[in-house]
């Protein structure tokens, strides 16, 4: 019976210094953590400067997209500078009425549209490196339906310039004064009429 009870001791003895192993472990980190409110205020402000870097890198993605839509891809040619089309009978699509995201606009700017004009601008779309719209490859498309190569193919960045500038300036909203100025020049005559 003796041993029972020493045996009890023992255990009760290795729970109350567990337990006091816990209890200082949990003050300890208690008394580590940083407080929630200057960590949050912390956060605050690292949110609002990576906010900023972000608007930063997205109006220089922007400007630069605008710049390959406007003068070397032209883009412009058939949705016109301001995402409206109907540009001497061709028929692409009014760009401030598409729903696409962007991550689907750089889908269509890379590969083209199947069986319309709207051009492929990289040349490794279509490949099993690069596949489009699911994991389809060149084989996959009859020959007549298959999107032509644009004149001048566009680096990866071009690609993601391009999209940006779709997606912020004409993606489901008029276009300005302001965005027309951008896209010619200021006091431009094409931006008469919104003036």
């Amino acid at each position: 019976m003796q041993k029972r009870v020493g045996k009890s001791v023992a255990v009760e003895r290795r729970f109350w210094l567990a337990g006091t192993f816990v209890a200082v472990a949990g003050l300890a980190l208690m008394l580590a953590w940083p407080n929630p409110a200057k960590s949050t205020a912390e956060l605050g402000a690292l949110n609002a400067d990576q906010a900023a870097a972000m608007d930063q890198q997205t109006a220089a993605s922007v400007d630069r997209g605008r710049k390959v839509y406007r003068d070397s891809a032209g883009c412009a040619d058939c949705h016109g500078w301001d995402g409206k089309a109907g540009i001497d009978g061709k028929d692409a699509p009014a760009l401030y009425q598409t729903a696409l995201t962007a991550e689907e606009i750089l889908e269509v700017i890379r590969c083209g549209a199947v069986g319309t004009d709207m051009a492929r601008h990289s040349d490794s779309a279509w490949t099993a490196a690069a596949p489009c719209y699911d994991g389809l490859v060149e084989a996959d498309i009859q020959e007549n339906e298959f999107p032509p190569a644009a004149p001048r193919f566009m680096s990866g960045r071009q690609l993601t310039d391009v999209a940006m500038f779709v997606t912020q300036i004409y993606k489901l909203r008029e276009t300005s004064l302001e965005d027309c100025e951008n896209f010619f020049a200021a006091g431009d005559a094409n931006c008469d009429a919104l003036r």
